[in-house]
């Protein structure tokens, strides 16, 4: 969160795990599905990608692939916390500076003059 940004990795990773859920769930489905056909002695395609083989090396590398997300996920975390902190937090922020510059500006120069409307036609506010 922009506005409080001593959350901690810990209280991200909760609004992340739902959809890390979703993900595990779909592959523990796919992988409950496979283990259904290969039990079904009808189930025999033609297909390559169809056959149980194939799916269960999608299966491996799905768990994989998932692994590295589930490991990047607290760095990845940590390091929007820090740029939200560089770029939100009170009165040190890049937005409050660049609104305190914006204002001194104003103070030294004409609102009407071509830098100061190229100043003011920057915009720059904090995300909700």
């Amino acid at each position: 969160d922009p506005e409080n940004p001593t959350d901690t990795v810990s209280d991200l990773a909760k609004n992340i795990s739902v959809s890390q859920l979703n993900v595990d769930f779909v592959i523990d489905n796919f992988n409950k599905l496979v283990t259904l056909l290969i039990n079904e002695p009808l189930y025999i395609p033609n297909e390559v990608a169809l056959q149980t083989q194939t799916m269960l090396a999608k299966i491996v590398r799905m768990k994989a692939v998932n692994s590295k997300v589930i490991k990047a996920t607290p760095p990845y975390i940590s390091a929007m916390l820090g740029r939200d902190v560089v770029l939100y937090k009170e009165d040190v922020g890049l937005v409050d500076t660049s609104k305190v510059v914006k204002s001194y500006c104003l103070s030294v120069l004409e609102s009407s003059s071509d830098l100061y409307k190229n100043i003011n036609h920057l915009h720059f506010r904090n995300i909700k």
